[in-house]
């Protein structure tokens, strides 16, 4: 892991929140529920789909919403990337009741949900059935969850990198034993809901990360986390385990943004 303001600080100083496809106001700025059973999934997208696949998503049926809020599921978010030269869908999401597979078993049978899976099926490579899901967690935070957003500057944040195959024991372990300085750097640069997932796609190990900024001024807390003398420290040792995407090795990045494509609350 590099900390999550500098990874992200150079999009957030252009004034584009990362992740976000349209308007960076949020939909979800309010103070975070802690303890929910977070999931994340991934899916290929089919190589001539990903506009289809886009505007599919951009156009949800209020029934599907409905259906999702009656399995108490919330912070649905998609991300779109390119990884590998391959397109994927990968869904961030969190549940709050007390029985997810029968939740889940439930609204899949319901006639409006086969239908919009159907849809989904058709522009993506494999079937629903088959998707990477619930992605392994190796890291999570809650960082600064009992702030109440600034709703003009809270923004959702989705990045992945590479992780170097002979260096997966060394990261686990970093961050199975996060440093307490770390971590109050991300509460205190007012970052909360931090989670590292971990994929292998195509015999390649691969790091997702989704995060949400909820402080009033993202430039002034990138550079207070990066100053953190505790964040270089702790960066010597992640940085030597990660393998960035051309495009962010390209700008001397270690995490590269993902674009966010639809979100329910």
């Amino acid at each position: 892991m590099r900390a999550f303001p500098v990874i992200l600080s150079a999009i957030l100083l252009l004034g584009i929140p990362a992740g976000h496809a349209k308007s960076p106001s949020p939909t979800n700025s309010a103070r975070m529920v802690t303890g929910v059973q977070r999931h994340t999934r991934i899916d290929a997208i089919k190589g001539d789909q990903v506009e289809a696949c886009k505007k599919l998503l951009d156009t949800i049926p209020a029934e599907v919403a409905a259906l999702h809020h009656e399995a108490h599921i919330s912070n649905l978010t998609r991300f779109f990337k390119e990884i590998g030269g391959k397109p994927y869908l990968i869904t961030y999401f969190e549940y709050t009741g007390q029985d997810y597979a029968g939740d889940m078993a439930r609204i899949e049978a319901r006639e409006a949900m086969k239908s919009w899976r159907k849809s989904l099926d058709e522009v993506l490579s494999t079937p629903q059935d088959k998707a990477w899901e619930d992605v392994e967690e190796v890291f999570y935070t809650e960082g600064a969850a009992d702030e109440v957003p600034t709703p003009e500057k809270y923004a959702r944040i989705g990045m992945v990198t590479g992780l170097k195959p002979e260096k997966e024991a060394e990261y686990r372990t970093l961050h199975a034993t996060t440093w307490p300085g770390v971590l109050k750097g991300i509460k205190d640069c007012h970052y909360r809901n931090f989670t590292i997932r971990l994929a292998e796609l195509d015999d390649q190990l691969f790091l997702i990360g989704y995060l949400e900024y909820v402080g009033k001024d993202a430039a002034a807390d990138g550079a207070a986390g990066k100053a953190l003398p505790v964040n270089k420290r702790w960066w010597k040792f992640t940085d030597a385990c990660q393998q960035p995407l051309p495009a962010a090795a390209a700008k001397g990045e270690i995490w590269d943004g993902m674009e966010e494509i639809s979100h329910l609350d």
